[in-house]
C-alpha cells in the first residue's frame, strides 16, 4: 500500500467536512479520527498487521462521507472514492482492493473474514463508548438535517434499537473491552424506549377520555407534599402566636410601671395606658387560641371504623385515647389496612381537609392578634405623644 495513504484520506475527508460543514453533525472529523484509532486497537487485539487492514482502512474512512440518502447517492458515493483514489495516484490492485472495502461497508455485506471483522468492528465500535445513545442524538440531527426527515422521540429509539440489534461486535477484542458497555447502552435504550411508549399511552389514555389521572404513586407524592407543607404552617402559626404572646406579656407591665407615678399627677396618661394593656390582652388571647391545639375525641365516630388512623396531625390530638383498649385498637387498624385503597384515599383527603380549616382558624386568629396588637401601639404612641407635646405648650405658658 502507498505510503502515508490513511492520513491522505484523513485529509480529504476533512476537506470534504469543510465543505459541507452543516451536514456533518455525527460522522465529523472527530468521529472518523476516533474510528481510526479504535480500528487500529482492535486489530492488533486480534494479531493483524499493519498491512493487513490498511486498504480496508482507507475504505472506513472515506464510507463516512456517505450520509445522504436517495436516488443516486451511491454513485455520487463511488465518484468521491474515485475522485480521491485519481488525486492519490493509487496502483490499480490497491485501487481495487479500496473499492471492494467501499462496497462492503456501502452494501453493509456480512464479514467473511478477521479482517472484514475487524473493519466492522470500527465502524460501530461508537455503540460500546459511554457516551454511545448521546452521540446518536447528533446522528438524528445529521439524518433530519441532511435527509429531510423528521422523527418523534420513540420512532428515533426504535431505530436506534434495530441498529443495535443488526450490528453487534464481531470481534472477540471487541465483545471482550467494549462489549459490556454496549449490552448497558442497549438497556438504557430499552428503559427509555419503554419511558416513551408509557408515555404515549398516556397521552393516548387523555385523548380518549378527556383527562389524565394520577397514579397511585403520584397521588401519594402529592398529600406527602402537601401534609409537609402543612406541619410547615402549622410551625411557623404557632411560632408567631408564641413572639406575640411574648412580647406583649413583657410590653404591658413595662409600660404600666412607666406609666404609673405619671397617673397620679396626670390622669390623662391612662387613656395610653389603657390602649396599650387592652391590646396587649387582647393580643395575648388571639395568640393563646392560634397557638392552642384542638382535640377530638377518639369516639366521636365510632361508627367510622375506617377513619381510626392518625396521621399525626394536630387536629386529631384526643385525650380521651388513653381509655382506647389494645383489642379494640388492633381490631380498628386491621379494619383499616385491610379495606378498600380507595377508603384511605378518602381518609387521607378528610384529614387534609380538617388541617386545612384548622390552619384557616389559626392564621385567622394571628391576623386578628396582628391587627389588634399593631392598633393599639400605634394609639398609645400617639396619645403619649400628644400628652408630651400638650405638657411642653403649658411650661412655656400657652
Amino acid at each position: 500500500m502507498e505510503k502515508g495513504l490513511v492520513k491522505k484520506a484523513l485529509a480529504f475527508f476533512y476537506d470534504y467536512v469543510e465543505l459541507h460543514n452543516d451536514w456533518f453533525v455525527f460522522h465529523d472529523y472527530r468521529q472518523v479520527s476516533e474510528s481510526v484509532r479504535l480500528c487500529k486497537e482492535i486489530a492488533r487485539g486480534e494479531g493483524l498487521a499493519k498491512e493487513d487492514y490498511e486498504s480496508g482502512l482507507v475504505a472506513l474512512i472515506l464510507s463516512h462521507t456517505y450520509i445522504k440518502e436517495g436516488e443516486g447517492q451511491q454513485q455520487k458515493h463511488l465518484e468521491l472514492i474515485d475522485e480521491f483514489l485519481e488525486q492519490n495516484k493509487v496502483s490499480d490492485n490497491e485501487r481495487k482492493i479500496i473499492r471492494y472495502f467501499a462496497d462492503f461497508y456501502l452494501l453493509n455485506k456480512t464479514p467473511q473474514n478477521t479482517v472484514e471483522n475487524v473493519l466492522r468492528d470500527a465502524k460501530d465500535i461508537h455503540l460500546g463508548l459511554p457516551d454511545a445513545l448521546e452521540r446518536l442524538s447528533l446522528l438524528r440531527i445529521e439524518e433530519e438535517r441532511v435527509n429531510k426527515k423528521t422523527y418523534s422521540e420513540l420512532e428515533w429509539l426504535l431505530q436506534c434499537k434495530y441498529y443495535f440489534i443488526m450490528h453487534s461486535f464481531d470481534t472477540p477484542y471487541a465483545n471482550r473491552v467494549y462489549g459490556s458497555t454496549r449490552n448497558k447502552n442497549f438497556i438504557e435504550l430499552e428503559k427509555r424506549i419503554d419511558k416513551f411508549r408509557a408515555e404515549e399511552q398516556k397521552d393516548k389514555k387523555y385523548n380518549e377520555e378527556g383527562f389524565e389521572s394520577l397514579s397511585a404513586k403520584e397521588s401519594q407524592d402529592l398529600f406527602r407534599i402537601a401534609f409537609r407543607n402543612y406541619l410547615d404552617l402549622v410551625a411557623l402559626a404557632d411560632r408567631k402566636a408564641g413572639l406575640l404572646i411574648q412580647v406583649n406579656s413583657i410590653l404591658a407591665p413595662v409600660v404600666v410601671a412607666f406609666s404609673l407615678r405619671r397617673i397620679e399627677t396626670h390622669f390623662i396618661y391612662t387613656i395610653p395606658t389603657a390602649c396599650v394593656l387592652i391590646g396587649a390582652v387582647v393580643t395575648i388571647f388571639y395568640g393563646i387560641l392560634a397557638s392552642k391545639p384542638l382535640e377530638k375525641n377518639w369516639d366521636d365516630d365510632d361508627h367510622h371504623l375506617k377513619e381510626r388512623f392518625f396521621f399525626g396531625s394536630f387536629d386529631r390530638l384526643d385525650p380521651g385515647f388513653k381509655k382506647v383498649t389494645w383489642e379494640k385498637y388492633s381490631d380498628d387498624m386491621y379494619h383499616f389496612f385491610r379495606g378498600d385503597k380507595k377508603l384511605v384515599f378518602e381518609d387521607l383527603i378528610k384529614e387534609s381537609y380538617a388541617v386545612r380549616k384548622v390552619l384557616s382558624k389559626k392564621f385567622g386568629y394571628l391576623t386578628i392578634a396582628y391587627k389588634v396588637f399593631f392598633a393599639g401601639l400605634m394609639l398609645s404612641i400617639v396619645g403619649y405623644l400628644a400628652i408630651a407635646v400638650f405638657d411642653e405648650y403649658q411650661k412655656m405658658g400657652f
